[in-house]
């Protein structure tokens, strides 16, 4: 009977104490701070002219009527680069984003970058001056480059590589100069 007291007691006790005061539904701890938002990295955006000049082709030539398909953009034309923390694009023809435009996109660290060319139409199929018939090859488009110290300029080589079903690979090298606005 003792024990039965007691525990009644007891009950009776913290039922009083926690269980009729509204301010004590919860139980109290040190005060939570809200997790910390990071602030996005600003994102800046400059206007750039590009010059780009071939250096050489080489490989099979029935690969190379892709390299030969391929475009070299129009000097004077201008360039935005877009830079946010270690991402970098660079986008041809930006007034007309996002219908008509060619974006290279990347990476960034410190003033060097590298991107490859994510929107590109290569033809679907060509037929060699040997009547060989290439359908579907695989074109990829590397850039890598440095930003000048003054970030006024940069310099990059692009290699564009055309590779074909049976094996045969043609590659463009471009040289890359680029002035901000």
């Amino acid at each position: 009977m003792t024990f039965r007291r007691h525990f009644s007691a007891s009950a009776l006790v913290l039922l009083f104490a926690f269980g009729c005061d509204n301010d004590h539904d919860s139980v109290a701890g040190p005060p939570v701070s809200p997790a910390a938002t990071p602030t996005p990295l600003p994102t800046t955006t400059t206007l750039w002219t590009v010059t780009v000049t071939v250096e050489s082709t080489t490989g099979d030539p029935c690969a190379s009527i892709g390299v030969n398909a391929s475009y070299i953009p129009v000097p004077g034309y201008p360039w935005d680069v877009i830079r946010n923390g270690s991402s970098i694009v660079l986008r041809y023809l930006p007034q007309y984003y996002p219908i008509d435009h060619t974006d290279y996109t990347g990476t960034l660290s410190g003033p060097s970058f590298t991107a490859s060319r994510l929107d590109s139409f290569p033809p679907s199929s060509w037929t060699c001056a040997n009547g060989q018939t290439v359908r579907d090859p695989v074109q990829t488009e590397q850039l890598s480059g440095t930003f000048a110290a003054d970030d006024r300029s940069f310099d990059a080589v692009e290699i564009e590589t055309w590779r074909l079903s049976s094996g045969e690979e043609a590659t463009i090298r471009r040289h890359w100069t680029g002035t901000r606005l």
